[in-house]
């Protein structure tokens, strides 16, 4: 994990300064200034914030196993909350079969697996874990709004013809909406 000053961009070569090693922030929040990472050892996953300025480490939570092997994160935008997408711990997989004429190929029998999936949260100040959404869809590009801490936006990926693309979810409760009928 390294920083670069851009107040010297275009006036100076970029200066890089390492803040952590062998680490891969997943999402930076910039008002706290902390970066957050998931650190694997053999105890499990712990999901750590790194302050940019003073290098200071603090650890939010031992993350559950299967939540620490999902690779989409995103933080809301008052850094209250991280959220996830990981593989349902919960959930059965429930296979579909595409309809006739489709396409084929790995979109496909990625969509066609009903493999089961979470949306989540975690407190970035106390390490509350929570699931907010269970899915059997194929679940990515997860995004926070901009402006209201709560709501988060997801899609489904697969054959776009076989699938309803653009949902919400509120992490303080209620069920995904699809944005467009």
């Amino acid at each position: 994990l390294v920083t670069v000053d851009l107040t010297t961009l275009g006036r100076s070569e970029p200066k890089l300064e390492l803040i952590a090693a062998n680490t891969r922030a997943i999402a930076v929040a910039w008002r706290s200034r902390e970066a957050y990472s998931v650190r694997r050892g053999e105890e499990g996953s712990t999901l750590v914030a790194i302050h940019l300025d003073t290098k200071a480490v603090r650890e939010v939570m031992k993350l559950p196993a299967l939540a620490a092997r999902g690779n989409q994160f995103a933080i809301n935008c008052d850094e209250s909350l991280l959220v996830g997408i990981a593989p349902d711990p919960e959930g059965k997989v429930i296979p579909r079969v595409p309809p006739k004429g489709g396409a084929g190929g790995t979109l496909e029998a990625q969509w066609a697996a009903g493999t089961p999936k979470m949306i989540y949260t975690v407190n970035t100040k106390t390490g509350e874990f929570r699931v907010i959404h269970r899915e059997n869809d194929w679940t990515n590009h997860l995004q926070c709004s901009p402006t209201d801490p709560q709501q988060i936006l997801f899609c489904h990926e697969g054959p776009w013809h076989f699938n309803d693309r653009t949902w919400t979810v509120r992490a303080d409760g209620g069920p995904a909406r699809l944005l467009h009928e």
